[in-house]
């Protein structure tokens, strides 16, 4: 099914604990993988403690809900607001891995935001951002991403690296 040369880290990944996994990207992998309910864009269902993937910016499987214009982004800021509060309870009980997304996003921050002033921290704990580093290995407990606009502060956990087998036994330990 997959190369040899990912084989290892692909278990890895398939034997992670979360109840979300958000991801920007559109193809089937996450869900063929995990085998966890799919919600496309504003299409968010099913109880809180339901596995799933959560395609923010649409699926192949659904042309029309792909954003990729100016015209879409616009379309999803327009829909932001209920997207957010459906992944809100996600965002404040559960531990919450964000893979495949820039924190230049600005969707992605306003999520942040959002998520922090609805739940009154500033610092998320529970949330997790995988960003492609320099460094092989680098998590700390104080690795927050900070953001800062109007006055608005908010933090979430940034690991940086090379390697992504590391981060899959970490969740998959439960240690997240």
């Amino acid at each position: 099914m997959f190369s040899s040369k990912f084989e290892d880290e692909i278990k890895k990944l398939k034997a992670i604990r979360t109840n979300l996994i958000v991801t920007t990207n559109y193809d089937a992998f996450l869900e063929n993988l995990f085998g966890f309910e799919v919600n496309v864009g504003k299409k968010i269902s099913g109880a809180p403690d339901n596995q799933r993937v959560f395609k923010v910016h649409g699926c192949q499987e659904e042309p029309e809900s792909i954003i990729i214009l100016p015209s879409d982004y616009e379309k999803f800021s327009i829909n932001h607001k209920y997207v957010f509060s459906k992944l809100l309870v996600h965002f404040v009980e559960d531990t919450c891995l964000f893979l495949g997304y820039s924190l230049s996003d600005p969707h992605m921050q306003e999520l942040i935001f959002d998520a922090s002033e609805a739940s009154g921290k500033q610092v998320l704990g529970n949330v997790f951002l995988v960003d492609y580093g320099d460094e092989p290995r680098e998590l700390q407990s104080d690795a927050h991403f900070e953001l800062m606009r109007d006055r608005r502060l908010a933090k979430i956990n940034t690991i940086k690296t090379t390697e992504f087998d590391w981060i899959y036994n970490i969740f998959a330990d439960g240690e997240a």
